[in-house]
């Protein structure tokens, strides 16, 4: 199952990730907890709640106008594969 979400890094440059993490990942810990397995800052099993708490975050950070509106129209399929191996 594809999980989106968005690191350390996504207010200042906007980037999306998604991993794969298996089903049984999901059932058996919260979505928090796998956040902060791979490093993320958030994540959601879909992809508009990921983009739409990034928009949030990037607004209340005041951050670069062009850098929101990129995150506005990033689509799922632009979003950065990253290994979704849980330590």
């Amino acid at each position: 199952m594809k999980i989106y979400g968005y690191d350390d890094t996504a207010l200042a440059r906007g980037d999306m990730l998604v991993a794969d993490i298996e089903a049984q990942e999901l059932k058996a810990w919260p979505i928090d907890m796998i956040a902060a397995e791979l490093g993320w800052e958030f994540a959601s099993t879909r992809f508009g709640d990921a983009r739409n708490h990034l928009l949030a975050a990037l607004q209340a950070e005041d951050a670069d106008p062009e850098v929101i509106e990129i995150v506005r129209h990033t689509k799922a399929s632009w979003a950065m594969q990253v290994d979704g191996v849980l330590p």
